[in-house]
């Protein structure tokens, strides 16, 4: 599996050299200038030349569409066409210089569904009319799938069927994710249930299984943990992103973290991350080294201190991901308990961890049988239960329906 830490167009050197020691890719917008009321194409096509500048040699390069500048208001209704037009010129201009780029999704709470359909209908159309153009282009934008509530995860399964997504389509997303388990209350991932609803319905629609599977905003250690587990059970690229890297906030928020050294340990204060950050990524930086130890000491954290171990923490926590599904096959993980889990290893005991990753096991248990009989509808109606008990008087915080 593939972390994708979220930079800015102009990240400090202190936050490239870690990124790019511990991962292979990295994710910026395309969209920021729309922050700015008066922004135009010419602000984006800029946007797009800063990145090109960034340009980090053997790294994959990820581009973000712009659909959480539309749900955040950034992009008002009457300008979506727009940058529809304007992010479609990107991807047409720059086709060469994109490795990834995630399709353009307008979802907001304020549109009904008729608005919803015309206005995905216009980007969807214009993104395929590329890919027969430009058929490249297939190997690099990401369809984003919506399915936050239940009616909307029904506009995005008409959306797909009328334009026959899987025809044109490789790779794909899920949006929606970022809040969702903590606004919700639930104690599993939403991109379990939605994983194998994406590869039944691709099966079922007779199309081929998905290349890659990204999970948007996600970084915790149960969703890395089941998105490795869900690569080994499913034989697809899982990928997933975050700005955590750059999203400063008090180290103690983090804790505990994973270290690896002699096995995997578990870190729970400062001065115990000192043994972390003498495994830098930079190991010629000794002085550098020894103050960001000293700091620590004294319970001071640096902005480069703090990025150097949230993407020690990422690293390790994928490396333990990798070390649990070699260790054992994937068919036994799959029916493990909450005491299995806290068994293989301490890690586990970290808060509710063993518990999730239990109640995403049962789910991927309760849904896998619709996928290996091929029946999509069975697995969209429970998927879409599972979604609309989220806000129900009482709802299952497991899943369970």
């Amino acid at each position: 599996m593939d972390y994708v830490p979220v930079l800015g167009v102009s990240p400090s050197e202190s936050t490239l050299v870690p990124v790019t020691h511990y991962f292979n890719d990295y994710l910026i917008s395309i969209a920021e200038p729309t922050t700015s009321r008066n922004w135009s194409l010419q602000d984006i096509v800029k946007q797009m030349r800063k990145i090109e500048k960034l340009r980090l040699e053997n790294m994959k390069l990820y581009l973000d569409s712009g659909g959480y500048q539309i749900i955040t208001g950034h992009i008002t209704e009457r300008r979506i066409k727009e940058f529809t037009d304007v992010y479609h010129f990107i991807l047409e201009n720059f086709r060469d210089k994109i490795d990834a780029i995630f399709s353009l999704d307008i979802n907001t709470p304020k549109f009904s569904k008729e608005k919803l359909i015309k206005y995905n209908d216009y980007s969807i159309d214009e993104s395929m009319k590329l890919h027969k153009k430009y058929p490249e282009i297939r190997d690099k934008q990401l369809f984003v799938v919506q399915s936050r509530f239940p009616h909307i995860l029904e506009d995005w399964l008409i959306l797909m069927d009328k334009h026959d997504i899987g025809s044109s389509f490789k790779l794909y997303s899920f949006g929606g994710l970022v809040g969702l388990k903590s606004e919700v209350r639930s104690h599993f991932n939403h991109f379990v249930p939605m994983t194998i609803w994406l590869m039944t319905y691709l099966k079922n629609r007779k199309h081929d299984a998905p290349q890659q599977i990204h999970m948007l905003g996600q970084s915790s250690r149960v969703a890395i943990l089941t998105g490795i587990i869900l690569e080994k059970l499913f034989n697809v690229k899982i990928t997933m992103d975050s700005s955590e890297i750059i999203r400063f906030s008090p180290i103690t928020y983090k804790v505990p973290m994973i270290h690896k050294k002699n096995g995997f340990n578990i870190v729970t204060n400062l001065e115990e991350m000192t043994s972390m950050i003498e495994s830098h990524s930079d190991p010629r930086a000794h002085n550098e080294i020894e103050e960001m130890k000293r700091e620590l000491l004294k319970g001071k954290v640096s902005n480069q201190t703090f990025v150097e171990l949230i993407c020690q923490n990422i690293n390790n926590l994928m490396e333990f991901g990798d070390h649990l599904v070699n260790e054992h096959p994937i068919e036994n993980i799959i029916k493990w308990s909450k005491d299995d889990f806290e068994e293989f290893h301490p890690i586990f005991k970290i808060g509710r961890l063993a518990s999730e990753m239990a109640n995403n096991m049962r789910l991927i248990r309760d849904l896998k049988p619709y996928y290996d009989s091929n029946n999509f509808q069975g697995i969209h109606e429970h998927t879409k239960k599972i979604i609309a008990n989220y806000y129900s008087d009482t709802p299952s915080k497991t899943g369970e329906i």
